[in-house]
């Protein structure tokens, strides 16, 4: 019997369904969507006004999932939601202080960060929902417009919950994030101002306590499980607030300039003055909040924590972190003047400096807490984009002077030589970085450890051959890591440091392959390391997409049916602690070398996206010993079943 949510949430989509194609037969989907510009915040702070349109049909509808959607072969607890890790490796880790909790949970809370801004003509909804097996309920809404034409508003909303397949796995999370773009019509001034919530509860039960069970069983029952009881759960809460408040002043002079009119092949005199920005001198406010909070109410006879130090009949860990940040960046425009004939000159290379200080306090639940107070310097210089040149470029680096982080750097760079037929990128990452606040001191009910780590230093190399001339382009990218100091948390949870450097190699090759309207996507990625010991990858990871493509019902409606596979190669791989929040190496349980099957069928009719899909349809084919992670089953045969919907007024 659905919950009353879903029961609302169904007659919810009744209504839609009956209502949403009488409407749509009257949208004007091209011209209505030529009239949403989307920029990346991050564009701002160079000049670089280049917006592009959303997509007409939503790419890989079928994938609700994040982790489906975004990665070749990862580990999670078995439900959406729930902890994760990828097993691409990348040792790649975001500048500055890092108290390592919010890793397993990444993919689905929203970040603070690489916002999209928006100028619309008319008010603007996407709208999608997502209801399966399960109890599963997902429903993102994002609504924007423009108050006046350089005045735009917007809010974003996520909301996923599953009940799961087995006992006590039940996972929910909240995203909200509300952005505010105001310019000056003369464009000279921008504040942008931004508020990111994110809330997740999800129960945990430590796994089956017996795989042979579910191996042996044909039956669809729930199987006992590690932790919890029917009475009393065991949770995890993540609780974030972020707001942000930044303002950009660009600098040049304002004159009549001229533009290329297509049409006639000619320049023509603009009646209006254009602000050409010179330079752009920003600064960024920032106030974050963390909350991370494991609880256990059950009775535990000691069967699976090892250890216990701050009470015997409950827990309740609880850890908070707050960041107060100041950033400010000058950078130079993609113009530097102007000719006698009043034609923009463009730069040859784009500049930026930055400087910034992070206040961080961090709180555990004893009386235990740290202050630190981080200074860095950063810059970057690339090529201008809007100069159509054979060799583009781009480098930036940061070092951190002082703090929790003092003497930190990262330095990235990539290169990219056009031969014409392809394209011939490299790519280069230096990085040397502090351990995370839980590698380096954490304390818990059920575990305490204060480490004494040096820097992990990062050597990353890579070479992509790409076309971008072809109908099906194809990436080719081989890829060479080297990390010194590698830090890893070994079977019984200790965190250890290696002494050895650690290698990994990894080689990527993507290719879209077309047979009239059949088509086949490839994402395969092979990778090698000299320490398997303690670095636990797969070998061979892919994914790969069979579906038809075309217009149906004279062309009334755009179609995809098609079936996606999954798969990775055996690895004895890393399982989860629920309570540091850390995967950690054991060596009893092999998982991979299982085919995944899904079936679907997408259609899209003018500004409506239905999608209904069979997720594992080979449940049981080819036995059960299908693991999401260590002791945490996949789901078995389920039905899932998503529409989107765009509004233009």
């Amino acid at each position: 019997m659905p919950q009353p949510t879903a029961r609302i949430l169904y007659k919810f989509l009744l209504v839609v369904l009956a209502t949403g194609f009488s409407l749509v037969a009257n949208a004007q989907l091209t011209e209505r969507y030529s009239t949403i510009n989307i920029l990346p915040m991050q564009n701002l702070f160079y000049a670089v006004d280049s917006m592009y349109h959303p997509d007409t049909v939503p790419p890989r509808f079928q994938q609700y999932h994040p982790l489906f959607r975004n990665e070749v072969a990862f580990l999670s607890q078995g439900n959406i939601v729930s902890a994760s890790q990828s097993l691409i490796f990348n040792a790649e880790r975001e500048s500055g202080l890092d108290i390592g909790l919010q890793q397993p949970y990444s993919y689905f809370l929203f970040s603070p960060q690489n916002i999209n801004m928006y100028k619309v003509r008319r008010a603007y909804t996407d709208l999608v929902y997502t209801q399966g097996a399960g109890e599963l309920i997902g429903i993102k809404a994002l609504h924007t417009q423009n108050i006046q034409p350089n005045w735009n508003i917007g809010i974003d909303y996520n909301r996923i919950k599953s009940d799961g397949f087995q006992l006590r796995q039940r996972t929910s999370v909240y995203n909200t994030r509300f952005f505010n773009w105001y310019h000056s019509r003369d464009e000279r001034y921008h504040l942008i101002i931004t508020a990111t919530w994110n809330r997740l509860r999800n129960e945990e039960n430590g796994g089956l306590k017996s795989d042979s069970a579910f191996e042996n069983s044909t039956a669809l029952s729930q199987f006992p499980v590690r932790l919890g009881d029917d009475i009393d759960k065991v949770r995890n809460y993540i609780k974030t607030n972020d707001y942000r408040i930044t303002n950009m002043l660009r600098l040049g002079p304002k004159k009549q300039v001229k533009y290329y009119q297509p049409e006639a092949m000619t320049y023509e005199l603009d009646t209006q003055q254009t602000l050409i920005p010179t330079y752009v001198v920003a600064h960024q406010f920032a106030y974050n909040t963390n909350r991370y909070l494991f609880r256990d109410d059950s009775y535990d006879t000691n069967t699976y924590y090892p250890y216990t130090f701050l009470n015997d009949e409950r827990t309740f860990d609880s850890i908070q972190h707050n960041v107060i940040s100041n950033s400010i960046t000058i950078s130079n425009g993609p113009f530097m003047g102007y000719l006698r004939d009043t034609l923009p000159v463009k730069r040859w290379l784009m500049l930026s400096a930055t400087g910034g200080y992070d206040y961080h306090f961090i709180a555990w639940q004893t009386t235990t807490n740290a202050r630190y107070n981080n200074t860095y310097v950063g810059g970057s210089i690339s090529s201008n984009p809007y100069i159509a040149a054979a060799v583009k470029f781009n480098a930036e680096g940061r070092f951190w002077l002082t703090g929790y982080n003092q003497a930190d750097y990262k330095l990235k760079g990539r290169l990219d030589i056009d031969f014409g037929a392809f394209v011939l990128e490299g790519g280069a990452l230096f990085q040397a970085y502090r351990p995370q606040i839980t590698q380096y001191f954490f304390v818990g009910n059920h575990a305490y450890w204060k480490n004494d780590f040096d820097k992990t230093f990062v050597n990353t190399l890579s070479a992509t051959l790409r076309t971008e001339r072809l109908k099906n382009n194809y990436h080719l990218t081989f890829k060479q890591q080297l990390v010194n100091n590698y830090i890893y948390f070994d079977s019984t949870l200790t965190a250890r440091q290696e002494a050895k450097a650690v290698i990994i190699t990894s080689v990527n090759f993507k290719k879209r392959f077309q047979a009239g309207k059949f088509f086949l996507d490839n994402n395969i990625t092979a990778q090698f390391t000299n320490n398997e010991d303690i670095l636990r990858l797969p070998a061979l990871s892919t994914w790969n997409s069979l579906y038809f493509q075309s217009y149906m019902f004279k062309k009334a409606m755009y179609a995809q049916i098609g079936v996606d596979f999954f798969y990775y190669s055996q690895v004895t791989a890393n399982t989860f602690d629920p309570e540091t929040k850390q995967f950690y190496i054991q060596n009893k349980v092999d998982i991979g070398n299982y085919p995944w099957f899904d079936v679907f069928i997408n259609g899209h009719v003018r500004n409506f996206t239905l999608s209904a899909k069979m997720e594992h349809v080979t449940a049981g084919f080819f036995g059960r010993r299908y693991y999401a992670m260590p002791h945490q089953p996949m789901h078995g045969r389920v039905f899932r079943l998503g529409i989107s919907w765009k509004f233009f007024d």
